[in-house]
């Protein structure tokens, strides 16, 4: 795992570049999971509106413009619709609060694919995905190919196996073009 570490480290790729498309795509889908955003200032006016329509009802009610039962009818139609408008609210300020835990979730994400990008860090998961195949010569020498890439990558180790040195040291990987007979 310590060869295909510095083939990724080796490779000389635009790392802003593909943190960035990552990103984005990243983006992209939690705002497609998120839905519709909601404006919270034309709640607001709509639960002001329901509140004064509300409280003219009462003037309507004490006036006797209304009978008792319209009056009721209406109270609860007006409470229904102001007790939805501030779910509403609610679930606005959670998605609010959503969009910025999506932003660290991005934030994180990049980190951690630029720590493999820079041979930082381990995965195997993504060397499994990377590498096309290993070509193992001898005890010290095999060639490394990645999927989809033109090259393969000769690695050479200095040393070899000791009980003592579980992974020897590497010199650094070289890269060839690959034949096209060995493309795909």
């Amino acid at each position: 795992m310590i060869a295909i570490q510095k083939v990724v480290e080796c490779l000389e790729i635009n790392k802003d570049k593909i943190l960035n498309g990552l990103a984005n795509v990243i983006r992209i889908i939690l705002s497609n999971e998120a839905g519709e955003s909601v404006d919270r200032n034309e709640i607001q006016k709509k639960i002001e509106n329901m509140t004064s329509k509300s409280e003219r009802l009462l003037d309507l009610y004490l006036s006797e413009d209304l009978t008792k039962e319209e009056y009721r009818k209406k109270k609860e139609e007006y409470e229904n619709k102001i007790a939805e408008l501030h779910s509403m609210l609610t679930d606005a300020d959670k998605e609010h609060k959503d969009a910025y835990d999506s932003e660290a979730a991005i934030k994180d994400i990049t980190s951690y694919i630029n720590n493999i990008l820079s041979g930082n860090q381990r995965d195997e998961i993504f060397y499994q995905n990377i590498v096309e195949k290993i070509v193992v010569y001898d005890r010290r020498h095999m060639d490394i190919y990645l999927r989809l890439l033109p090259y393969k990558w000769k690695v050479a180790l200095n040393s070899a196996l000791e009980a003592d040195d579980l992974c020897g040291s590497i010199k650094k990987p070289t890269s060839v073009r690959r034949s096209s007979g060995i493309l795909k």
